[in-house]
């Protein structure tokens, strides 16, 4: 028997608190908006995290960049991306690791959903970049949450948002 409304209000109302970024993410984005942070201590920081670090190489090292040699150390590739480029990544791989992966639908890949999520963020940096609009990375992350709806009902609501998918 499908839930009612109240039912589902109740739930919602039930859940305390989302997950929160890994420490170390969040230690990165404090660093990495203090003027007065060093690249060392950034990097230092950066280094103790695999999947931050490895993509922080993967992306220096992309045909995005087309670098006449290989990008080896983080602090070469903090120089050559920058601090918005290392926050949007730390914000991605964050978010993507914050939440749970469940087994979905056929309908719903989580994979498909971040790599939408990241596109959508770069696509806002565009359209910003476009329109003359100053912002200090808001926009990228704008752009990687703008359905973080789905990923929460995912978690907390599986069963249903797996049904309404398959609907879809």
């Amino acid at each position: 028997m499908p839930k009612t409304l109240i039912e589902i209000q109740r739930e919602f109302d039930n859940i305390r608190e989302l997950p929160t970024l890994p420490i170390v993410a969040v230690k990165l984005l404090e660093l990495l908006r203090d003027d007065n942070s060093t690249l060392k201590e950034i990097t230092d920081v950066m280094s103790i995290d695999p999947p931050i670090a490895t993509t922080v190489l993967k992306v220096a090292n992309s045909v995005l960049y087309a670098l006449p040699q290989r990008v080896d150390s983080l602090r070469r590739a903090f120089v050559i991306l920058g601090a918005n480029e290392i926050t949007n990544i730390v914000l991605s791989v964050s978010f993507a690791r914050t939440f749970p992966w469940t087994k979905g639908s056929i309908y719903f890949d989580r994979k498909k959903y971040w790599e939408h999520s990241v596109v959508t963020g770069y696509i806002t940096r565009l359209l910003a970049k476009e329109l003359g609009i100053v912002t200090h990375g808001e926009e990228y992350t704008a752009g990687l949450i703008h359905d973080i709806g789905k990923i929460i009902m995912d978690q907390f609501f599986h069963k249903e948002f797996v049904q309404v998918i398959n609907l879809i």
